[in-house]
């Protein structure tokens, strides 16, 4: 009897060897397929960040090259507003001299007290009437002004006010932009031929739009980038001739020989162009090309990321199937042990 239950001992010592062997290979298995899985999902994570680094580089390429394009229409058009502007502002001058000869004072009163009969009126008018810059609308449109009197001769529906002239403090608050307005109308009056002058008078139809308050392309690139081509939808660049260049058609100078600024009747010519209607005017094609390719690069990325995403999901889904299998397959030896166990006792 004592040796039987010597005998059923270690066999019970056997199983629970056994059993415990085969609970800490259980375990040793689950940590391995639960280290996998994370190992793999980190694989993959890996994978979907470089696919979307790889995605966001070739879209800032196609970026710049876009903007490169919109740079280099933006200075073609500046160097055709300049040659515009400079024949208007000739027009203008010789018009002067054969619808006045030397009656200067009649002048000064037709630049004073403007009215529709005025010899000065109806030449600006006749000179400036229908003439634009690309395209026939109010953003492309020359206008006349004085550096001191503010704008005389504006046809432009959107920027119209009761009388023919008004004030350079009037003109800037009908800008949606004011500061931006601030600075060009600062760069026309002081003749900043250095500087690329453009403003911003009507308001943005993105509700995302930023306004800048600089004259930097640099700012109109970075609008560029965060909102596309719409987001420079509203801004209008200026090309002034002046008449005079040192002085006003009177011959008074603008500053007298001890370096005082002198008040007198200079002249601006101003020619306006809107960068979109120019761009639409001569290369809507390439800015097409540029949004196919970049739609082109997304939907490869979406793929790419949505492969990814599904072979992921197979691999853990066999992993999952493999450790249920591994713990059934377990599970059945631990009973059949467990039957041993009894039968031996």
């Amino acid at each position: 009897m004592k040796e039987k239950e010597k005998d059923n001992s270690k066999v019970n010592l056997v199983l629970t060897k056994a059993q415990n062997k085969r609970i800490k290979i259980l375990g040793t298995v689950a940590l391995s397929i639960m280290i996998l899985s994370v190992s793999i999902i980190f694989i993959f994570i890996q994978n979907i960040e470089i696919e979307e680094g790889k995605t966001e580089v070739y879209l800032k390429e196609i970026d710049e090259l876009e903007w490169s394009l919109v740079n280099a229409i933006i200075e073609e058009n500046i160097e055709k507003a300049n040659m515009q502007s400079k024949r208007l502002k000739s027009e203008i001058e010789h018009r002067i001299v054969d619808d006045y000869g030397d009656n200067f004072e009649l002048l000064k009163k037709d630049f004073d007290y403007p009215t529709e009969d005025a010899k000065f009126t109806i030449l600006v008018n006749e000179v400036m009437d229908n003439v634009y810059l690309n395209i026939n609308n109010d953003n492309n449109d020359p206008f006349l002004a004085f550096t001191e009197l503010g704008v005389f001769s504006d046809k432009s529906l959107n920027c119209s006010s009761d009388g023919e002239q008004r004030s350079w403090e009037e003109e800037i608050l009908k800008h949606s932009n004011v500061k931006l307005a601030e600075e060009a109308v600062k760069a026309l009056i002081n003749m900043e031929n250095s500087k690329t002058i453009f403003w911003e008078f009507l308001p943005s139809t993105n509700t995302n739009h930023t306004q800048i308050d600089e004259m930097r392309i640099s700012h109109l690139k970075d609008i560029f980038f965060k909102e596309g081509l719409r987001g420079l939808e509203t801004y209008e660049f200026l090309s002034p001739s002046y008449i005079t260049p040192d002085g006003d058609i009177f011959g008074t100078d603008d500053v007298n020989s001890f370096g005082y600024k002198l008040s007198n009747y200079k002249i601006i010519v101003v020619q306006g162009f809107n960068i979109v209607d120019a761009i639409n005017q001569t290369k809507r094609e390439e800015l097409r090309r540029f949004e196919e390719s970049r739609n082109l690069i997304i939907r490869e990325c979406e793929y790419e990321i949505n492969l990814t995403k599904i072979t992921l999901f197979l691999i853990l889904g066999i992993i999952f199937l493999t450790f249920i299998s591994v713990i059934s397959v377990y599970n059945n030896e631990l009973d059949a042990i467990g039957d041993k166990n009894q039968e031996a006792s």
